[in-house]
């Protein structure tokens, strides 16, 4: 985890830092520095349009904070102060070490750029199609429990996962005809109206027919596939088994992802795994991944594969 000292003091003091982080509630950091560590330049800044009454008191201000006092000020907020200064407790119990060196150097243009476009690249927002299979061995019961009822609650966790601002629907598959899907939740955002139907529609699951896995994952790409760059599409599909009848074959399914965006995620459970009918291939090709999981495991599974998918925070 990458912090500013300042933040490590706050939360170890139990100062509140926003709603999602509530400091103190879970244990205290410990500040580590690698070779590299650079200081945070803070800067104070004076209008120079200010009218005499205020610019005098900001000059005074300046003054003041590289006093003892001003000193003192800066360490009790969980900052260090420029040049020498007292190392007291506000600092030296909180988990940080007020004498770790750090590099006064500024970090270079090229690597604040490329930490900003990494910064930006996982803040997009995510766009996701859950394809859930519902054949009939989704029926097959066994000491961990039913497979489509340990799916369901599986791909139930894993939609918390979600922030605001994306996106998710949700497909079972066979549909009636046995060559299609079902669309259980169409595309958009997770509130709770759409969430709630997703739940329901998992729990009222009740597996028949065929295995149309191909057919579902062309429709599927082709239907979460957007013009907008600024979001992750994908398409992620829980399967027990090989395609049975979808009248297309893999090649297909290669030719509907090439060149679209669209990440494919499988996970595997039963007797298909990922190397079987060329899964592993599909998913690889479109910076996605296929992962072969059991019912003890699907859950950390499921959720470890959705986990970069979501964004918009």
């Amino acid at each position: 985890m990458v912090a500013s000292e300042q933040l490590v003091v706050r939360f170890n003091r139990g100062e509140p830092l926003g709603q999602s982080c509530v400091g103190g509630s879970r244990g205290r950091l410990v500040a580590l520095y690698p070779a590299d560590t650079r200081g945070l330049d803070h800067q104070l800044v004076r209008m120079t349009w200010s009218r005499p009454p205020q610019a005098g008191a900001a000059a005074a201000f300046e003054v003041w904070l590289g006093t003892e006092a001003g000193k003192d000020a800066i360490v009790r907020t969980g900052l260090r102060p420029l040049g020498t200064f007292t190392v007291g407790p506000t600092l030296t119990t909180n988990g940080v070490d007020p004498l770790a060196p750090v590099s006064p150097e500024p970090v270079p243009d090229a690597a604040l750029t490329g930490a900003v476009a990494t910064h930006d690249l996982a803040q997009r927002r995510g766009r996701v199609i859950f394809a859930v299979d519902t054949s009939g061995s989704m029926a097959t019961a066994g000491p961990d429990g039913v497979r489509s009822a340990v799916a369901a609650a599986a791909v139930t966790t894993a939609l918390r996962g979600m922030g605001p601002r994306d996106e998710f629907g949700l497909w079972f598959f066979p549909d009636a005809a046995g060559t299609g899907h079902v669309e259980a939740v169409p595309l958009g955002p997770p509130d709770d109206g759409r969430l709630g139907a997703a739940r329901a529609a998992l729990e009222g699951v009740r597996p028949v027919g065929n295995t149309p896995l191909f057919r579902t994952m062309a429709d599927a790409a082709a239907a979460v596939r957007s013009p907008d760059d600024s979001q992750v599409e994908a398409v992620v599909v829980l399967t027990d088994g090989e395609d049975t009848s979808s009248g297309i074959g893999a090649d297909a399914v290669a030719a509907a992802l090439a060149g679209s965006g669209v990440r494919l995620v499988v996970v595997t459970i039963g007797e298909v795994r990922c190397s079987d009918a060329g899964l592993a291939g599909l998913t690889t090709g479109t910076a996605g991944e296929c992962i072969d999981a059991d019912l003890p495991n699907l859950d950390t599974a499921l959720g470890a594969a959705t986990a970069g998918l979501w964004g918009g925070r």
